[in-house]
Order: C-alpha cells, then sequence, then structure tokens
C-alpha cells in the first residue's frame, strides 16, 4: 500500500479537513511534531490546488470569556 495515495479517497479528505479545522479551532490539539504521519497525510493534500481554492482566509472561531 502506497502512501500517501496518488489519488485522493475519503478517509484522506476527511482527515484532511479535520487535520485544518482543528489548526483553526485550536493549534494545541495538533502539536506540531506529535502526530507525524496525520501532518504529514495533511500536508500533502493541503498543498494539493483543490485544497488551497478552499481554505478559508479570514475565518475565526469565536472564543468564550
Amino acid at each position: 500500500l502506497a502512501w500517501p495515495q496518488a489519488r485522493a479517497d475519503q478517509p484522506a479528505i476527511t482527515a484532511t479537513c479535520l487535520v485544518g479545522w482543528l489548526r483553526l479551532a485550536d493549534p494545541s490539539y495538533l502539536p506540531p511534531g506529535r502526530y507525524a504521519r496525520l501532518e504529514a497525510l495533511a500536508a500533502h493534500w493541503e498543498g494539493r490546488a483543490e485544497f488551497a481554492a478552499t481554505r478559508p482566509a479570514d475565518y475565526a472561531i469565536p472564543r468564550s470569556a
């Protein structure tokens, strides 16, 4: 099984979107280096034009007081 795969499948898309959202919501959930394979998977797919085109530029998660 080659990884990361050349063609995106649903688990790869879902994991990449989740990593991106967690980085926006609270980066402490995914400290750098803690989940190296997950980071590599997300970096691989986030670098593609399809993901870059959908990345929110000015999105912010509201914080409670």
